[in-house]
């Protein structure tokens, strides 16, 4: 894979790196067939979940 021509269209899409990384959190967990919900929330989170959506709350039930 080129890297460096996936990071120039991130760049030019204005997409975080932040945004990116978790994209490919979720990738590696999907194709591994190893998927918790641990895995797929982001390392900082609100200790009351406010900062999560409903979808993610439904996988931490």
């Amino acid at each position: 894979m080129n890297f460096e021509y996936i990071d120039q269209v991130r760049k030019k899409a204005r997409i975080s790196i932040d945004v990116s990384e978790y994209h490919g959190k979720i990738s590696a967990c999907l194709c591994c067939d190893n998927i918790s919900a641990e895995d797929l929330l982001p390392e900082e989170v609100n200790a009351d979940g406010s900062s999560l959506s409903s979808e993610t709350m439904e996988l931490k039930t």
